[in-house]
């Protein structure tokens, strides 16, 4: 276990400290767009009238050949509407007046430095392929969080010291890291023990969609003590149109209520609220939302900045630890 430790820690340290460092600075990724873009994420100042179908026909006239995805409605970190639209692998954040009088804006979600960081944190550039690899390696960090610690407890080095600390850190993050690369295995797994959501699925349906208002006025009903903050763009008559309801901050996804509706007849096939979701779509949701540390605010997210350095410290000291012990083999001789 000892030569499994060591030659697993000296292959993968260089990924331990790209791993690391990255999470760590993808941490306050969201905070940080919001801070670079005031002029779209500014604070409401007072309640507007929302017109979403007059604002969705303004994004479709301006983006020809743009499919938009999703209404995103205004919340306590931006005024305005925002649709997310995309065009073939392309994407865009288009913002619109509350309503939907004019453009305010719009961002590539794929561009600029932290979007360079998040690329290399998930797939080291590598895209499909690259996402496997670096899941790969995940598994092998995750041999180094389990055999370290049956090690470590002999050891008084200060790379001991940390990694016994950390240990529990380190392997939460590859098992958690690990579902964005196999989700549907994940999900299939978690499935087969504990109770999930049904997926919606409605017959193919004749005639045209409803529009996003109408949509949301007859899902008032059935949650009519929060207001809407996401709807999906009903593009398809076969497939059903969600609408989700925070139950927290729009950081916090994994809080979140929903309804499904057939958006040509409008009629609400499923209802699920944030307190009564299944245990297995629950956990499913803190997968993602404990890798990225989205929950208990600031310390909790700077917990985990001090968690991604950590694992980046563990590399470098663990090398140092050999080394030091090879030149100190070699003085003796």
């Amino acid at each position: 276990m000892y030569r499994l430790h060591i030659c697993l820690g000296l292959a993968l340290a260089l990924y331990a400290v790209l791993i690391g460092l990255t999470g760590a600075a993808l941490v306050f990724r969201d905070p940080m767009v919001r801070a670079s873009r005031p002029d779209l994420y500014a604070s409401p100042t007072a309640a507007s009238a929302i017109d979403s179908d007059r604002a969705l026909s303004l994004v479709r006239a301006a983006y020809p050949g743009w499919t938009p995805l999703t209404a995103t409605f205004p919340n306590a970190y931006t005024p305005y509407l925002m649709f997310y639209s995309i065009r073939d692998r392309e994407a865009r954040e288009v913002y619109v007046t509350a309503d939907g009088s004019r453009i305010v804006g719009e961002r590539d979600p794929s561009t600029g430095t932290l979007a360079w960081i998040a690329r290399l944190h998930t797939s080291l550039l590598g895209g499909r392929t690259g996402r496997r690899i670096n899941g790969g390696l995940a598994c092998g960090l995750l041999l180094l969080a389990v055999s370290g610690p049956i090690l470590w407890r002999r050891r008084k080095y200060l790379h001991s010291a940390i990694g016994l600390a950390c240990a529990p850190f380190l392997l939460w993050l590859c098992l958690t890291g690990a579902y964005f690369v196999w989700p549907q295995q994940y999900v299939s797994v978690i499935g087969s023990v504990l109770a999930t959501e049904p997926v919606v699925r409605i017959p193919p349906s004749s005639g045209s969609s409803l529009s996003v208002a109408q949509l949301v006025e007859r899902a008032t009903a059935a949650i009519p003590d929060k207001a809407v903050y996401r709807v999906s763009i009903p593009n398809s008559p076969s497939a059903p149109v969600q609408l989700t309801y925070l139950d927290g901050t729009p950081d916090e996804f994994h809080r979140v209520s929903t309804i499904s509706m057939n958006p040509v007849t409008g009629v609400i096939l499923q209802v699920t609220r944030n307190p009564d979701r299944s245990a297995g779509s629950a956990l499913i949701g803190w997968l993602s939302a404990s890798h990225f540390g989205v929950f208990g605010g600031f310390p909790i997210r700077l917990l985990w900045v001090l968690g991604g350095i950590s694992v980046a410290f563990l590399a470098i000291t663990g090398i140092a630890a050999r080394l030091t012990k090879m030149l100190s083999k070699m003085k003796a001789r």
